[in-house]
């Protein structure tokens, strides 16, 4: 595969082609680095998202606990002796099941403060910065490089080129 010659034989073309590079890499930089900032973003939410979910069901498990406790310990109090072994069984299994639910509750809640310590919002603000300013910088200099080179491509070199084209034109 034969790739074009870059313009070599003038300074003007090499600038203009130069100032298109830098412009679509910077943009290219913008897109890549970018998608990798967002799916960085996206998995943090989502893991916040999925600990949160776990917290609201094993909330709710607890809520239904204490309830559950509320209920046998009034019935408890109204029961005869023989009922009363059963109730209190029952009351000690939702105890448990209490006691479980809130140190499941505290885990969650510690593993995600780890997470949260652990994300690294450095990293996180550096790379926006570093896009951001790739972008803004490599589209202000790519802009700029471009559209001098091609003016004074055109403004220095090629206008006398093409006059001298009319006149062997003209003469021949």
């Amino acid at each position: 595969m034969n790739l074009p010659n870059i313009p070599t034989d003038n300074l003007y073309k090499f600038l203009a082609i130069a100032g298109l590079v830098i412009l679509i890499s910077s943009n290219a930089l913008y897109i890549i680095f970018g998608g990798r900032i967002m799916n960085t973003a996206q998995e943090w939410l989502r893991i916040g998202a999925v600990n949160t979910f776990e917290k609201q069901i094993i909330t709710a498990d607890i809520n239904t606990s204490k309830r559950k406790i509320a209920e046998l310990e009034k019935s408890l109090q109204a029961a005869n002796p023989s009922e009363k072994q059963i109730l209190s069984e029952q009351v000690q299994a939702e105890k448990n099941i209490l006691k479980s639910g809130n140190a499941k509750l505290e885990d969650i809640s510690k593993n995600f403060v780890s997470m949260n310590n652990s994300i690294n919002t450095d990293w996180f603000k550096t790379e926006v910065a570093y896009v951001k300013w790739t972008l803004i910088l490599g589209n202000i200099i790519g802009t700029v490089a471009t559209i001098t080179g091609f003016y004074l491509w055109y403004t220095k070199l090629q206008k006398y080129q093409d006059k001298m084209i009319k006149q062997k034109a003209a003469k021949g």
